[in-house]
């Protein structure tokens, strides 16, 4: 805390300037992180609001909603709300959402022998982001008998090798950084798991009125205008004072 104080008060000269850019790139990494952390939760909370309104999430960790996240987006693209009687039946009948011809196209473009303009599916591109649904996607392939498991082992072992490089790249900005590990799973085994009884009872233990949710929107607006009113304030510092270090 001392340290800090000797940076806000403008002091930052007294440390040598290996320190100082020591310093200054950590901050900077930290600050990265908490404004990267707070718009995907804020993302997350969206997605998941629209496709289970009555549901209440507040309890669930990050890596909870994720879980969340990836099987609204896959199964749920359109975000339409769904009752726990059709979450169930996603989990009893767990449907097949693309064709062999979208597998095939889909393990190319991972493996980068397409663009994202050959995919001629917006909700396969959307699919393909991010690393959950991803998953899901491999495994839905997997059951698909057009395509070969060489098809599939080769595909995993290309975007493991580039989840290794950003890895690696995270672990020299990010010293405290955590590779996320994907374990194998079968899309029903993973609704299973995501959708569980205990899971849901907790979602659904009290229910959410109308005006929670209204009040807690609020909450969220009225923290966006105070962070913005920050940021513009701090820009208006920087352009009339300097910086002081």
């Amino acid at each position: 805390m001392e340290d800090m104080k000797h940076i806000e008060s403008g002091h930052f000269y007294k440390y040598n300037p290996q320190d100082r850019q020591i310093i200054g790139n950590n901050t900077k990494a930290l600050m990265t992180i908490s404004k990267v952390k707070a718009i995907v939760r804020d993302h997350y909370d969206t997605v998941l609001e629209k496709a289970l309104p009555d549901a209440d999430f507040s309890q669930l960790n990050m890596v909870q909603k994720e879980q969340f996240y990836s099987a609204i987006v896959y199964y749920n693209s359109e975000l339409k709300p769904l009752s726990i009687d059709q979450i169930n039946q996603l989990k009893e009948e767990t449907p097949q959402m693309f064709l062999s011809i979208e597998h095939q196209k889909g393990l190319q473009y991972l493996k980068g022998h397409l663009e994202a303009k050959d995919l001629d599916n917006e909700r396969l591109k959307n699919v393909l982001k991010q690393d959950g649904t991803r998953q899901l996607f491999l495994a839905e392939c997997q059951k698909d008998p057009q395509v070969s498991s060489d098809q599939i082992e080769s595909t995993k072992q290309h975007l493991n090798q580039q989840r290794q490089k950003q890895d690696h790249y995270r672990k020299q900005v990010l010293t405290d950084y955590e590779p996320a590990n994907y374990k194998e799973f079968s899309n029903e085994e993973y609704l299973q798991h995501v959708f569980s009884q205990t899971i849901m009872n907790l979602l659904y233990a009290g229910g959410r009125s109308q005006s929670d949710k209204k009040q807690q929107q609020e909450q969220k607006d009225t923290e966006w205008e105070m962070t913005k009113k920050q940021r513009e304030n701090q820009k208006r510092r920087g352009t009339s004072k300097g910086l002081h270090l």
